[in-house]
This record gives C-alpha cells, sequence and structure tokens, in this order.
C-alpha cells in the first residue's frame, strides 16, 4: 500500500491481508490518494490499483464520515 509519503508492506493469506496499523485505517485524508501494488517473489511489480476514494478511513459513523470527506473535498477538490 503506497500513500503520499509512505508506504506500508501487507502479507496475504488466501484472498486477506494479515496485518495493518491504525495509521492504515485510520489515515488522514492528506495521504490520499492510496494505491495498492502487487509485486511478485522477485519485488517485481506486477500490477497497481489506486483507489479512488478514501473508503480506507474509517470513523464513528457513516454520518461522521460523509461531513468530514464532504469538507476535505471542498478543500482539495
Amino acid at each position: 500500500m503506497v500513500w503520499k509519503a509512505g508506504s506500508l508492506s501487507l502479507r496475504l493469506k488466501g484472498n486477506s491481508f494479515l496485518g495493518g496499523s491504525p495509521s492504515l485505517y485510520t489515515p488522514p485524508f492528506e495521504r490520499f490518494p492510496f494505491t495498492v501494488v502487487a509485486d511478485d517473489a522477485k519485488g517485481r511489480k506486477v500490477a497497481q490499483k489506486r483507489l479512488e476514494s478514501p473508503a480506507l478511513r474509517m470513523m464513528n459513523g457513516w454520518d461522521e464520515y460523509a461531513a468530514a470527506y464532504k469538507k476535505w473535498k471542498r478543500s482539495n477538490g
């Protein structure tokens, strides 16, 4: 996972990611956009997908999230 000024390596088990941290699950909006990058066993990039919305950001509820995202989008749109 890559974002502005940072990255986090994630491991897969089956179809799920293992691990993570609060900085991944509740990132500041300023870190967006996020891109998932897949590497092969030799470390070569084989695929990437930009996450188009800040869906990773979890808050206390949809209303809080929607309001915060709308405010951020207005100032960064």
